[in-house]
């Protein structure tokens, strides 16, 4: 992944994570003569990399290969990597799933959460486009029409799902104020 992302190094690898990972520590798992590192030390790794956590964990590219990390239980042994990554990023669909309704009810907010987080900053741009549009409508000399429906029909859906999500995420506890306010 290293190479992929055009790091042509190592050392400087390390200095992209800031000097929290030493550039000893990833020669030794490149190599292959170290077999782990700790959480913090991956999300650095990861952010340096600018890729998911995941992506460091498992070859994303061969879903239908088996993780291939030393030290793991025997669940992990039948996952194949698409289900790994699933599992791993608590999509509703992972495979190591709990069979309580409140593991359920976890996996369900947080995708709920997921959908505010990518539906917010496309609302964002429905409004710019729809304020350009209502612009360029106002200020031409061709006879006035009204503008485009869909970007107003897509805001209207957009906005009308985000209060969905949200108004699911307060009734089961989450503090979705700040949230509203920031993406407001």
């Amino acid at each position: 992944m290293r190479k992929r992302r055009g790091v042509r190094s190592t050392n400087e690898l390390s200095e992209l994570t800031h000097g929290t990972v030493s550039a000893w520590t990833l020669q030794n798992l490149e190599s292959g003569r170290r077999h782990d590192l700790n959480v913090t030390s991956l999300l650095n790794v990861a952010m340096a990399l600018r890729v998911a956590p995941g992506y460091l964990l498992a070859p994303m590219g061969r879903p239908h290969d088996y993780p291939d990390l030393v030290g793991l239980v025997e669940p992990f042994e039948s996952m194949t990597i698409a289900e790994f990554d699933a599992w791993f990023s608590g999509l509703p669909e992972g495979v190591a799933r709990s069979p309580s309704s409140d593991d359920r009810n976890e996996r369900n907010e947080l995708q709920a959460l997921r959908e505010v987080m990518t539906l917010s900053p496309e609302r964002r741009r429905l409004l710019t486009m729809a304020t350009l549009e209502s612009r360029i409508v106002g200020n031409s000399d061709a006879p006035m029409t009204a503008p485009p429906k869909t970007t107003s029909k897509r805001l209207t859906e957009t906005e009308r799902h985000i209060s969905e999500l949200t108004d699911y995420l307060t009734a089961a506890g989450w503090d979705m104020s700040s949230w509203t306010q920031r993406d407001g």
